[in-house]
Order: C-alpha cells, then sequence, then structure tokens
C-alpha cells in the first residue's frame, strides 16, 4: 500500500454492531481517543433473532442507550412458548425486576446505536472493508478498502475486533479454532396477525427450529428465523430458501388471523460456531461474537456483546494511560470474559443437548409444562436476568449481567 494515505490512531474498533459501537461510546465517554471502522453502511439488515432480552434491556439503561432504542418503538416480549414434536408448549415468563425483552429489528437497533453514539463524540467510517492485520513494531497496521475503493492504512496502538462472526481480527490473530458448519438459518421478516404480541415463541423439532417473535410495538411484524440442520437440509436450502422456509414455518403451528407475508428477506447464514481459543493477543483484543459465539437458540447474544464492551472498556482505557503493563491488563479482561460466559456457556450447552434429541425433547417440555415456576426460571436464565445456580437453589451468585 505504498504511497496511500496512512492514519494513525491510539484505539481502532472493527466493526460497528452492537459491541463494538457501545464500546466506542464508552472509551469515548473516557476521553480515549479511538475511531470504529465498519464495512456496511447504516442503516443495513442483518439475519439475526432480533432479540434484546431483559439484561440486555438493563445493560442499555445502565449505559445511557435504552431511549434511542425504546423510541423506534420495539415490541415488549414478557414471556416464551416452548414447544417441541407436540401440540402443546410450555410457557416460561420473563421476572417481576426485569419484566420484558424487546423484539427489534438489527437494522433499526444498530442504526439507533450508531446515531447516538456519534451524537455522543464518537467517530464511525462506514463503507471501509477491514482486509488485513499485522503487527508492526508497537503498532497494529490494519489494510482496509475505503468506500470509493481505494486502499487506506491504519495504524494504531491497540487494536478490537467487534467484527462479528466472520471476524477478519480474530482469524488474524491466530485466536479461531476452525470448526465445519453445522447449521444453517433463513430469517425473513412477516407480516401478519393472530399470536399473542407479548410472546416469543420457539419450536424445536427433528432438525429443524422456528422462532417467532413481535418486533414493532404497533405494527403486525414479527421475525421468523428458521433453523435447519447442515447436513440435512443443505440440498434444499440451495436449491430454493424460501420454498424450504414457507415448509418450516408452517409446521410452527401458529394461528394467524391474517394469512402471513413475507415484507423483507430472507437473510440466510450458517456455521453458528466461533471457538476462540484467547480473545487477547499483545495489544488486541475482541469482544462480541468475535470473542466466541456458540449456537444463539437461547437469544442471548447481544447481551453478551453488550457485556463484553462493558469488560473492556476500563481495562482498554488503563492500558492506554499505563502502557507499561498492557498485557497484563489484557489477560485480566480475557479472565473476566471468561468468567462471565462460563455459566452461559454450560447453559446454553445444555440447551442444545436436550433440544437437539428425539428422546429428550418432549419429556423436557412436558415437565416444564408441569412445573410452571421451573420453566419462569429457565426462561429469566435464557433472559441473564436470573444464574444457572440460582435456578438450581444455589444462591449468590448475582443476577448476570451485574457488573462486577
Amino acid at each position: 500500500m505504498t504511497g496511500e494515505p496512512t492514519r494513525t490512531i491510539p484505539v481502532i474498533i472493527a466493526g460497528a454492531g452492537p459491541a463494538g459501537t457501545v464500546l466506542g461510546v464508552l472509551l469515548t465517554e473516557r476521553g480515549v481517543p479511538c475511531v470504529v471502522l465498519e464495512r456496511a453502511a447504516f442503516p443495513r439488515s442483518k439475519p439475526c433473532g432480533e432479540l434484546l432480552n431483559p439484561g440486555a434491556v438493563c445493560s442499555l439503561a445502565r449505559l445511557g442507550l435504552l431511549g434511542a432504542v425504546l423510541a423506534q418503538r420495539p415490541a415488549q416480549i414478557r414471556r416464551w412458548s416452548i414447544r417441541a414434536d407436540a401440540p402443546h408448549a410450555a410457557v416460561g415468563r420473563y421476572s417481576a425486576e426485569a419484566p420484558w425483552g424487546l423484539g427489534v429489528p438489527r437494522n433499526v437497533l444498530d442504526a439507533s446505536l450508531v446515531s447516538e453514539a456519534r451524537i455522543r463524540g464518537l467517530v464511525i467510517h462506514e463503507r471501509t472493508t477491514v482486509r488485513d492485520v499485522r503487527r508492526d513494531g508497537d503498532h497494529w497496521v490494519i489494510d482496509t478498502r475505503a468506500e470509493d475503493g481505494r486502499p487506506v492504512q491504519w495504524r494504531a496502538g491497540m487494536l478490537v475486533g467487534a467484527d462479528g462472526l466472520r471476524s477478519v481480527v480474530a482469524r488474524r490473530i491466530s485466536a479461531v479454532r476452525p470448526v465445519p458448519a453445522n447449521k444453517l438459518s433463513i430469517t425473513c421478516h412477516v407480516r401478519g396477525a393472530g399470536p399473542d404480541r407479548g410472546t416469543g415463541y420457539l419450536v424445536r423439532m427433528r432438525g429443524r427450529t422456528v422462532g417467532v417473535a413481535p418486533i414493532h410495538d404497533g405494527l403486525p411484524l414479527w421475525n421468523v428465523t428458521v433453523v435447519v440442520d447442515t447436513a440435512e437440509y443443505a440440498a434444499a436450502a440451495s436449491h430454493d430458501r424460501m420454498q424450504l422456509f414457507w415448509t418450516i414455518f408452517d409446521e410452527s403451528g401458529l394461528s394467524w388471523n391474517t394469512l402471513p407475508a413475507v415484507v423483507d428477506g430472507p437473510w440466510v447464514s450458517g456455521g453458528f460456531r466461533l471457538p476462540v481459543s484467547r480473545p487477547v493477543m499483545e495489544n488486541a483484543l475482541l469482544v462480541g461474537d468475535a470473542a466466541g459465539y456458540f449456537d444463539p437458540f437461547t437469544g442471548q447474544g447481544v447481551q453478551q456483546a453488550l457485556r463484553s464492551a462493558e469488560l473492556a472498556a476500563p481495562v482498554i482505557d488503563q492500558a492506554w494511560r499505563t502502557r507499561h503493563d498492557a498485557r497484563r491488563r489484557l489477560v485480566r479482561y480475557a479472565a473476566a470474559l471468561r468468567r462471565e460466559r462460563r455459566s452461559n456457556g454450560v447453559f446454553q450447552r445444555g440447551v442444545e443437548f436436550v433440544m437437539s434429541r428425539d428422546t429428550l425433547r418432549a419429556p423436557v417440555i412436558a415437565a416444564l409444562r408441569g412445573a410452571p415456576a421451573f420453566a419462569d426460571g429457565v426462561v429469566q436464565v435464557a433472559g441473564d436476568h436470573r444464574s444457572l445456580p440460582e435456578l438450581f437453589g444455589i444462591g449468590g451468585i448475582g443476577h448476570l449481567g451485574e457488573t462486577r
């Protein structure tokens, strides 16, 4: 990239999703010079279940960002109906202390956070694609392609990978362990009236899952995400994605007063695992999905992204101000992130273990129907407002998502 412009700044964040944008806001408020590089232009759609669970809502409120999201009129979701291979569902409710989550399209959520971040002084460069990163002495060199196609080189004392499940930064710092793609999702926005609009719906069958959730407080708009096992459905998805979407969506068994119709999409994604061996390297760290990702069945992705940003901000601030012990501080971030995600990981893998087995799904759902308080507890753990130990009567752990 000889002869091309080089821009230098202390901290560069790759990715302006919730993790990168919120981290940028927190650093800007602390006086840390930073910019965010984002390949897309906002608003932009993204395949996602589009749920802000109660833990995420509490995080946004704590950060002073909830008002910007509520102004977009998201749907309030107070309970989840979970069904598996049978007509009867178990219903779990969020807690009285954190009674609702929000259904909000990702193009709306991300654009509202970016807009609020810019009001607070954060510099975000859209249509800037990170192509490669590498070390050069005490700096990271970030090779990008600008909106007009020109190569632009950036230099940073510290680099943050917030660039999601396909993170360039994570791969360049050798933190990713490759795994085969095991699932494929197809997401659409659907318009139709009928199901209760304060409820989210999950239906799990052999090799396929349907998630349905409202995404507007006044309009009959829904996020419908179909997730299928890649080995069984890859050929059908490559042949006719919409036919596969409708075939499995019809199996969800929800009652509609008006015939549902797709108004946006489809958006396709896959490979819902990103095992990361380490979320830090010399003067670099990962946040959000880039820091590690597992099956999104429990809807905890955005909350984990927000939480990682909260953990990273003070570490980056301190490392920037006291450069001599940056490595030690980054190691502390890695340990804190690992502690935060340990309980979540056990819960997510436990849910996946049960729901992926034909002999377990229906009996477990039947048991939850017979124990509504426990069903509430499961949904509250998935909502990041109750810890897994608390679910089993082990106190003293504290709610997930609280600042420690």
